[in-house]
C-alpha cells in the first residue's frame, strides 16, 4: 500500500511539473507576482497578476443558497462576450425592485470572487415574462420569448474570466422570508427536507416523508450562523468574457453543454426526472415529472442554470471554481472560452500553448472535438482536468423562439437505443466510441 501511495504521488508530481513546464512564464517580473496598481491595466501581459491584486468579495455576499432563490431567476442571451460587447440578460421575477451585481471569478486573497459592477434593469418593475416555449416531441424548453430586463456595457479593460450577475431583490420580505416566517428551508431551497439523505443506518431506498420546514436562521438562532448569506434573496447567471486579442499561455474551456444537460429548469434533464417537485420551472401539463423517462432531448440554453439544487457536481462551481481558484492563485497566464467557443471559433485554440479542458467536459459536438484534434496536431497541448470527457457526441441546433444559434443544445443518446432516434439525416447523437451500424459514424 505505501508503495502504491508514493507512486502515485510520483505520478501526480510529474503531472504538475509538466505542466508548470508547458506554461513558464517568459520574464521574471511575471513569475514574481507583484501586484500592479491603477484602475487601467499597463503591466505585464499576464493581466491575471494584476487582477488577483484587486480586493475580493466574501462569498458571504457573492454566494447563494442551492439553486438560489426560485422567485428571481435569468439567463444571458450568449453564454460568452468578447470584451466591448454588451452581456444581456432575461430575468422573471414578481420583484419591484432589485438589482444586478456582476463578479468575476477568481483567486482574490482567498475571497473567490471580485465585483466588478452593479447595474439596474432597463424596465418598468414588476416585469411581467411569459410562459417558456415548450416543443413536445423533444421535451424542450426555451424561454428566449422572455423580455430583455438589464443589459451590462463590458467595460475595455475587463479581465477574461467566468462570471456570473447576481440579481437580489431588494424589495420587502414577505411573511413566509421573516423572522417569524415557517417555510424558509435554511438553506432557501424550496425543495423539502428529505430526512433520509446522508443519514447512516436509514433506508436509503425508502420513501422518505419530510421533516417540517425549517426556520431561515437554523437550529443555532438568528444571527449565530457562521457564514449566512448577507442577502439570500437572489440567483446567479453564469456567463463567459473572453478575450479574443489576447495569446495567453493557457485557454480555459468550461463544460458549459454538461451544465445544460443536467439543468432541470423546465422539468426534465436530458436524464429524466429526479423524484422531487422542480419548483424552479414552469408547470408543463404534458409531463410527468414524477416518471424518470422519459427524458428530453433537447436543452436549451435560453433558461436559467439551476446550479447547487441539485447534480451540483455538473455545474461550474464544483469544477471550474476551484480550478479558476488555483491557476489564478499560482498566477498562471490563463484566458477563458466556454465549450460553445470551441465549436464556433475553432481556431482560437491556436493562440494559445495549452488547451484546459475543465470541469465535466462529457457532452461535446464535432465539430468541438475535430477541433481540439486540429489543434493537437498544430502543437497545442491538451490537459483534461476531469472524466468522462468527450462522452456523448451532441450537435447544436437554433433557438426556437428567435433563429438564434448555439442555443439548443440536441443529444437523442442513441447509444441507449436499438434503432437511431435523431430525425435528423447523417446525424448521430449517441457516444462517441459507439461502432454499430446505426451510427453513420460507426
Amino acid at each position: 500500500a505505501m508503495t502504491a501511495g508514493r507512486c502515485a504521488g510520483t505520478r501526480a508530481m510529474s503531472i504538475l511539473l509538466i505542466f508548470a513546464s508547458m506554461v513558464a512564464q517568459g520574464s521574471a517580473e511575471e513569475e514574481s507576482g507583484t501586484c500592479h496598481s491603477g484602475e487601467d491595466y499597463s503591466g505585464p501581459t499576464n493581466k491575471i497578476l494584476f487582477e488577483n491584486c484587486l480586493k475580493g468579495s466574501p462569498s458571504t455576499e457573492w454566494d447563494v443558497n442551492g439553486g438560489g432563490d426560485p422567485s428571481i431567476q435569468g439567463f444571458s442571451t450568449d453564454i460568452s462576450y468578447d470584451i466591448g460587447q454588451e452581456a444581456v440578460f432575461k430575468i422573471k421575477t414578481d420583484s419591484p425592485q432589485y438589482r444586478i451585481d456582476i463578479y468575476r471569478l477568481g483567486y482574490y486573497q482567498g475571497h473567490g470572487a471580485r465585483k466588478v459592477d452593479t447595474i439596474t434593469p432597463i424596465v418598468s418593475l414588476p416585469q411581467s415574462q411569459p410562459e417558456c416555449l415548450f416543443q413536445p416531441d423533444s421535451y424542450l424548453v426555451d424561454c428566449g420569448n422572455w423580455e430583455i430586463s438589464a443589459v451590462w456595457k463590458i467595460p475595455s479593460n475587463t479581465t477574461s474570466g467566468i462570471f456570473f450577475a447576481r440579481p437580489v431583490r431588494e424589495d420587502a420580505e414577505p411573511d413566509e422570508y421573516s423572522e417569524t416566517g415557517k417555510n424558509w428551508r435554511t438553506d432557501n431551497s424550496q425543495h423539502r427536507v428529505d430526512k433520509l439523505h446522508a443519514r447512516p443506518g436509514s433506508n436509503p431506498y425508502g420513501h422518505p416523508e419530510p421533516n417540517p420546514p425549517q426556520h431561515a436562521y437554523g437550529a443555532t438562532g438568528h444571527g449565530r450562523l457562521r457564514n449566512p448569506i448577507s442577502e439570500p434573496r437572489a440567483s446567479h447567471i453564469w456567463f463567459v468574457i473572453r478575450d479574443d486579442n489576447r495569446r495567453s499561455d493557457l485557454l480555459f474551456q468550461t463544460s458549459d453543454p454538461t451544465w445544460q444537460a443536467y439543468n432541470g429548469y423546465g422539468g426534465l434533464t436530458t436524464y429524466g426526472s429526479f423524484k422531487f417537485p422542480f419548483t424552479h420551472g414552469p408547470k408543463v401539463e404534458k409531463m410527468d415529472i414524477e416518471k424518470p423517462m422519459p427524458r428530453s432531448y433537447k436543452a436549451s440554453y435560453n433558461r436559467p442554470l439551476i446550479t447547487r439544487g441539485y447534480r451540483a457536481v455538473n455545474m461550474p462551481l464544483h469544477a471550474e471554481y476551484p480550478a479558476v481558484r488555483f491557476l489564478e492563485a499560482a498566477g498562471y497566464d490563463v484566458t477563458y472560452a466556454s465549450g460553445i467557443d470551441t465549436s464556433r471559433a475553432g481556431k482560437m485554440l491556436l493562440n494559445h500553448k495549452v488547451f484546459l479542458s475543465v470541469g465535466h467536459d462529457e457532452y461535446v459536438s464535432l465539430e468541438q472535438r475535430r477541433n481540439v484534434e486540429k489543434a493537437r496536431d498544430a502543437g497545442v497541448s491538451l490537459m483534461f482536468w476531469s472524466a468522462n470527457e468527450f462522452y456523448w457526441s451532441i450537435r447544436w441546433e437554433n433557438s426556437i423562439f428567435d433563429n438564434t444559434s448555439y442555443r439548443t443544445m440536441v443529444c437523442y443518446k442513441e447509444s441507449q437505443s436499438n434503432v437511431k432516434i435523431d430525425p435528423l439525416p447523417g446525424s448521430w447523437t449517441g457516444t462517441f466510441r459507439d461502432a454499430r451500424s446505426i451510427n453513420p459514424r460507426g
